[in-house]
């Protein structure tokens, strides 16, 4: 059976709220289209991780191990889920170099870039799928509102996302806004489908901002996603920021 591909708002659409850092380490994805599973030596996943108690790879004294605190960690998850890799923490890059559609090259400002970040995954199954991504922004004081009002109005005017990768391959990935209830101060949601040649994949997307902080949840699958998974784990995410 094909692997899942997954393109999800850390891949193609990383340059958004909680943009990707060029050292922050890979998506949940091997070079195969399959996610990367921690494992331990006898094959099996990885045992408990510095984030499972809630810690992230800093010290929780510094400014992005509290952040990274605020991820969720595999005991928020239902049983069969494990961590993919560890937490990666960061400044976002500042390189908005790359081929991007029009509609996103408004992520490139450093007005809606989050001054730090913390990053994890999260697979289920021998299989590795469904995958969900999260983050977490930090902006500097009162930065994440006109911040977040400026991703939501680039994503209502952008339809599709084209990306090509160093090999020349082009993924494209659809985005429809999501209607779900509010959370947090500001709330946007939407589906995004994602084909690259044969391959598919389907995401639910959720942002949301709490004070000076923006907080991303990403659920993708090799059809529709658990909306009732995803939105759980919205309310988690949000409960945590």
């Amino acid at each position: 059976m094909r692997r899942l591909f997954v393109v999800t708002a850390i891949t193609v659409l990383c340059v958004a709220s909680t943009s990707c850092s060029s050292s922050g380490g890979g998506s949940a994805n091997s070079s195969s289209g399959g996610p990367i599973v921690s494992t331990d030596a006898s094959g099996g996943p990885a045992g408990r991780t510095a984030s499972d108690s809630g810690r992230g790879s800093d010290s929780t004294d510094s400014p992005t191990g509290q952040l990274a605190g605020r991820l969720l960690t595999v005991k928020d998850f239902p049983s069969g889920w494990r961590q993919v890799g560890s937490v990666r923490t960061s400044a976002p890059s500042t390189d908005s170099s790359g081929n991007k559609s029009n509609c996103l090259d408004a992520f490139g400002a450093d007005s809606v870039k989050p001054k730090q970040q913390a990053r994890v995954d999260f697979a289920n199954g021998a299989a590795g799928v469904p995958i969900v991504n999260l983050a977490v922004g930090q902006y500097a004081d009162s930065k994440a509102k006109p911040a977040f009002k400026r991703i939501e109005a680039a994503f209502s005017a952008c339809h599709e996302v084209t990306d090509t990768d160093s090999t020349g391959a082009v993924t494209t990935v659809t985005l429809k806004k999501l209607d779900i209830h509010q959370r947090g101060d500001d709330t946007l949601a939407f589906e995004a489908d994602s084909k690259k040649g044969a391959q598919v994949s389907f995401s639910d997307l959720g942002l949301v901002r709490k004070g000076d902080r923006v907080g991303l949840v990403s659920l993708s699958d090799r059809n529709a996603p658990e909306r009732k998974l995803f939105e759980s784990l919205l309310d988690k995410a949000v409960d945590k920021l």
